[in-house]
């Protein structure tokens, strides 16, 4: 795989800034771009596939829950706002972008409920449409939106309920799987689709619990649970997940305990944990690896709120801190990404 020299990342979070750095792909060094306002809390961004454009949800209630968009200047990332829509919901903190680039769906935790956008060919964002708040309006703090490669079906965890939402997804227009739901126990919060799309893994952030799926790509259906603790003294406050792009790896952040899990996928694709990295880590919310797979970046969101970055041992997925970036804002969001 040819790797680039330098790539771009964004980090935002509960300040006003989105941030945009460069980042060297060889010592793991970031170096501060530009910034921009992303509105009230711009908690999370999603990314257009062309990279073109991207999409900021504001984490607020009523009127201040909103998606911004914004342009992507190629070669410096540098953000230029198009324009905003209300989310049609309540402290929403997540979004997802559909594959063709054509709609951008939000889930709520607040009012529990996910609305799909629609976006122009210039990038700008459109008005809601009706909000769905699962079968029997039964979906409690849903907290994640999930396309699969084909854009034919999304997931959403519902906090809440304990259930995984099954959507199709059509023309912009969301109908339940069947079934329509997944139990899964603790509070779901995350989840991550492997490589291949034929597993899945959902992290309980009330019970620090991760999940694994079988995952069929062809119905969109989630099969098969087994489940494991996701930390590794205390559990409590579990954050983010995230498979390694090269499928043998996953990891998963505790807010509780302050830690960031490696966990190696065995040949039928279940997690088991190896390690735990808490050193200098501080409400790990979200984190993110890079696209070369070498590096991988976490957001504290408390403590000094900075972002910690380390490089992922190639052989073992272990993880080695190589620098510390000061970014304030309580940060809740990195994305690396090779822009051009």
């Amino acid at each position: 795989m040819s790797i680039a020299a330098t790539e771009t990342v964004f980090v935002s979070g509960y300040g006003s800034d989105i941030t945009v750095f460069g980042f060297d792909t060889k010592t793991g060094a970031m170096t501060k771009r530009s910034s921009v306002s992303g509105g009230t809390s711009p908690s999370y961004l999603a990314f257009a596939p062309s990279l073109k454009f991207a999409y900021a949800v504001n984490e607020a209630d009523g009127a201040n829950s909103k998606v911004v968009a914004f342009s992507v200047e190629a070669k410096t990332g540098k953000l230029t706002q198009l324009n905003s829509s209300v989310t049609g919901g309540s402290g929403a903190p997540h979004l997802a972008v559909h594959p063709s680039g054509k709609w951008v769906v939000v889930a709520h935790y607040n009012s529990g409920q996910v609305t799909v956008l629609p976006i122009a060919d210039n990038g700008q964002v459109g008005a809601a449409g009706t909000p769905d708040k699962g079968p029997n309006n039964g979906c409690e703090n849903a907290h994640q939106a999930v396309f699969d490669r084909s854009g034919e079906h999304l997931l959403v965890p519902c906090l809440g309920s304990n259930y995984v939402i099954q959507y199709k997804f059509a023309n912009g227009v969301l109908t339940y799987n069947d079934p329509a739901t997944v139990p899964v126990m603790g509070g779901p919060r995350h989840l991550a689709l492997d490589p291949d799309q034929t597993h899945a893994y959902v992290l309980s952030e009330l019970e620090s619990l991760i999940t694994s799926f079988k995952y069929d790509a062809a119905t969109g259906k989630l099969t098969d649970p087994q489940t494991i603790n996701s930390f590794e003294t205390m559990k409590g406050a579990s954050g983010h997940i995230v498979v390694h792009p090269r499928g043998k790896w996953l990891y998963a952040s505790n807010r509780t305990e302050n830690s960031i899990g490696l966990f190696s996928l065995d040949a039928d694709s279940r997690p088991h944990p190896v390690s735990f990295v808490k050193d200098m880590i501080a409400t790990p919310r979200d984190f993110s690896v890079d696209p070369s797979g070498q590096w991988l970046l976490s957001a504290n969101q408390a403590g000094a709120q900075n972002v910690l970055v380390f490089r992922i041992d190639p052989s073992a997925g272990g993880l080695t801190r190589m620098s510390v970036v000061a970014v304030g804002s309580q940060p809740t969001f990195t994305q690396a990404l090779v822009l051009e």
